[in-house]
């Protein structure tokens, strides 16, 4: 009997702390709106570096144009996969990073970056 209700608790215990966070972590329509403004914004500001690039000679109109396609689709991919309750949370999904640890996956990885992502490019 004692291991019955011994049991009965951890499971329930588990599953407290398995949901609690899930539901502590739901975002509000403000603070939703805010995000979103600000990837709207940053991405605004590639493109104009982009822009800034290409002023300056560095890359030309077609890469130019194929930097601002991406901005548009990583912005596009942003909002449908970056709800901050599924496994891009901590960078935690498949992408270019090395490894399974924060921030070094599900997106260029904190030792390549942005701007070696568009270098690569240029070259």
């Amino acid at each position: 009997m004692i291991k019955k209700v011994s049991f009965l608790l951890l499971v329930s215990f588990l599953a407290v702390a398995l949901i609690a966070p899930m539901a502590m972590a739901s975002v509000t329509d403000e603070q939703q709106k805010a995000i979103d403004d600000i990837r709207l914004k940053m991405a605004e500001y590639r493109n104009q570096l982009v822009d800034l690039y290409v002023d300056a000679g560095l890359i030309t109109q077609e890469q130019a144009a194929l930097m601002k396609e991406n901005n548009a689709l990583r912005l596009e991919w942003q909002k449908q996969n970056c709800d901050f309750q599924g496994p891009y949370m901590m960078g935690q999904g498949n992408g270019f990073g090395k490894g399974q640890r924060m921030g070094k996956g599900g997106g260029f990885g904190m030792n390549q970056g942005f701007n070696s992502f568009n270098a690569s490019l240029v070259q």
